[in-house]
């Protein structure tokens, strides 16, 4: 009985203490005057809203453990609050890891005559949906789409926000009700966890899988068509490969068999390079349109633009997904068209956009470079050394296909803190680790940031050399 009183007792003496912590809890009002918050200047409100939020957590902290913040402690949790704020914001950072379509970095990067004619033409209005010969109002694509056809040599073209909405779209036009039919060694999974399987059957369509993990042949297709049977998709297994006793049906056979059968052959290639005149081993938009009726890829990709998805072929074809519903849900805004437009514009006159401008660096240039950098670093850092190496597609493209690339190699003591200490500063320098050694991939390294790089390198590890 007196040990059932005690406890009792030690539960309301704990619960008395946990009551008066509670009330010395710091108001909203005084938390968000703490002068930390100034570093990132702040409205009033949103300091209110964020010293509330603290709040609550130290409340919970507090009745779970029973241990009350001290001011060091809140001063410290502002302090991560405010850093990542400001962390978190999208900026620019530089990108030595040699992975040219980094997907955690954008992708495809654009280039400053891009931006810079952004700047000028987008501040203030523009004439989205303006007709400037007519004076009425027009297309806000259509200008974009005539450049793509004249690009890819395709009767129409039609764009979206990006490649999973063109086959959503092509999807969900032709085939609503019926069926497609893929290859089941076709059966993808692209970035962010999205599956070719869930984004078609999210149309009403049917999926009708055909073949093998790593064989399918004509006779698969033509024995899964029947009445239902609306498109047969291909589709560019362009982030693995199937190797050793592997085969796939050629795209001149699949043709002439969705053309015999009325329905239309859809090719989704994915990374969107024009030419494979480019880069040899990569599914291209002109190589797919000799067979297919319908092509969709993405811009932002091998393509070298803005994230965007684009589907050229057959005017009646692409005529008829412009008129669904669901086009005007996955429009581009008037910033995406624009710099699509001007990525466009390079393309006529012939010039590369940036990402295939560094995935065609010859190793020797690359290694020039390297030297220069070494030389730099060397005035400060004692282990710093150029090495062979390569660089990478990324992605999501070419996922086989190696670039010879040299690198400039740091040994530090700390290597892995090192290179936190650098995708943290400011500009964020990310870099590989490889080896416990820091490696730096100048492929993916424009020639302007190659003296920050320089800087920030000599910065971080010349303490720990």
């Amino acid at each position: 009985m007196q040990l059932e009183k005690n406890v009792k007792t030690k539960k309301q003496n704990k619960a008395k203490k946990i009551n008066e912590l509670l009330r010395q809890l710091p108001s909203v009002e005084v938390l968000s005057q703490s002068p930390l918050w100034n570093a990132l200047g702040l409205l009033h409100s949103v300091r209110v809203r964020l010293s509330r939020k603290h709040i609550v957590q130290a409340r919970k902290r507090l009745l779970k453990n029973g241990v009350d913040p001290n001011q060091t402690e809140w001063e410290q949790d502002i302090g991560r609050q405010v850093s990542s704020l400001s962390l978190r914001k999208m900026r620019k950072v530089i990108n030595a890891t040699g992975v040219v379509l980094h997907t955690n970095l954008g992708r495809a990067p654009l280039g400053k005559e891009v931006l810079h004619s952004m700047a000028e033409q987008l501040a203030g209005y523009c004439n989205l949906e303006l007709d400037l010969e007519g004076g009425e109002r027009g297309s806000r694509t259509s200008h974009v789409e005539e450049m793509i056809s004249l690009l890819c040599g395709s009767e129409s073209a039609v764009i979206v926000n990006n490649n999973a909405a063109a086959l959503y779209l092509i999807a969900h036009t032709w085939a609503k009700g019926a069926e497609v039919i893929v290859s089941r060694g076709e059966l993808v999974q692209i970035g962010g966890g999205f599956r070719i399987p869930e984004i078609i059957e999210a149309t009403g369509a049917s999926l009708v899988e055909v073949g093998t993990t790593n064989i399918t042949d004509l006779k698969d297709y033509k024995k899964a068509l029947g009445p239902r049977s609306a498109m047969i998709l291909k589709v560019n297994r362009s982030n693995f490969v199937l190797s050793g006793h592997a085969h796939s049906c050629d795209m001149a056979s699949l043709c002439q068999l969705a053309e015999s059968s009325g329905i239309p052959l859809v090719a989704d290639i994915g990374s969107g390079l024009l030419s494979e005149e480019v880069l040899k081993s990569a599914w291209s938009v002109s190589q797919m349109m000799r067979f297919s009726p319908l092509v969709c890829f993405s811009a932002d990709k091998l393509f070298g633009g803005p994230q965007a998805g684009i589907i050229v072929g057959k005017k009646n074809l692409v005529q008829k997904i412009r008129q669904a519903p669901l086009y005007r849900a996955m429009r581009l805004g008037k910033t995406e068209i624009f710099l699509l437009q001007e990525t466009l514009w390079g393309y006529l006159r012939g010039e590369l956009p940036v990402a295939l401008r560094l995935l065609t660096l010859t190793p020797e240039s690359i290694k020039q470079r390297c030297e220069q950098v070494c030389a730099e670093l060397g005035k400060t850092l004692h282990n710093v050394r150029v090495i062979s190496g390569t660089s990478s597609v990324g992605g999501g493209a070419m996922p086989e296909e190696q670039l010879p690339t040299f690198l400039v190699e740091i040994t530090v003591r700390e290597a892995q803190s090192s290179v936190q200490k650098l995708r943290l500063g400011n500009p964020p320098v990310i870099t590989r680790l490889g080896k416990g050694k820091i490696w730096l991939d100048l492929r993916t390294v424009l020639e302007e940031e190659q003296g920050i790089v320089i800087q920030r390198i000599s910065e971080v590890c010349s303490s720990c050399t």
